[in-house]
């Protein structure tokens, strides 16, 4: 149903330069950090097809889909720091499983403050870092000025992405989700392959004591 609902965007929205179309734009990058399932990527994209079409302006496609990931990121990090991991674990709410959050415990104790940086590039864990990094002794200050650098770049080189790809809607949208999707497995594969050498250290360094 969301995908119908993308490749039925340009339909529903034939205006031009209408501010609530960045007011959309900002809501669904907030909405995507909040329920993992909405497609916020592919509306950024959208957005940034709106741009090749003189619709919309790339600055304000920009910052509306900058600010609602930021605040989306702040809403879920303030509610970790709020509640807590035992509530969040105990609660296990559909979108953030406890196995889920245990994982992302482990990588921001790992990597730190770094992983929130890294954050907006990495794909289906976007959200329960987010909530992760408020419970863990993480610098608020640093949490949410790394969230910021990292929604700008990835906002940036996906809205010139979905720019560059031409000005028909459904192509573009079909080779966005097939970057996307590659880009994911890729990821995918380096995440598991950073796993496995971190344990592959850890193997060592406790052979070696023995």
């Amino acid at each position: 149903m969301l995908d119908d609902l993308i490749q039925q965007l340009p339909t529903l929205m034939d205006s031009k330069s209408n501010p609530l179309l960045y007011l959309l734009l900002c809501i669904s990058a907030i909405m995507e950090n909040l329920i993992p399932p909405v497609p916020g990527d592919a509306v950024t994209a959208f957005g940034a097809f709106m741009v090749g079409t003189g619709k919309l302006h790339f600055f304000w496609v920009y910052i509306s889909t900058t600010i609602g990931s930021v605040i989306g990121f702040t809403f879920l990090f303030l509610v970790g720091k709020l509640f807590g991991k035992e509530l969040l674990i105990k609660k296990n709410f559909t979108c953030f499983k406890k196995e889920a959050i245990l994982k992302a415990e482990q990588w921001v104790q790992t990597y730190g403050i770094w992983l929130v940086l890294a954050n907006r590039f990495l794909p289906g864990i976007r959200s329960v870092i987010s909530l992760t990094a408020g419970f863990s002794n993480l610098s608020t200050y640093k949490v949410l000025l790394f969230s910021f650098i990292s929604s700008s770049i990835w906002n940036l080189i996906l809205i010139y992405l979905g720019y560059s790809l031409g000005n028909n809607w459904l192509t573009v949208q079909s080779k966005v989700s097939h970057i996307l999707s590659q880009y994911s497995k890729a990821i995918g594969l380096l995440l598991l392959c950073f796993v496995l050498i971190y344990f592959f250290i850890k193997l060592k360094k406790y052979v070696a004591k023995k």
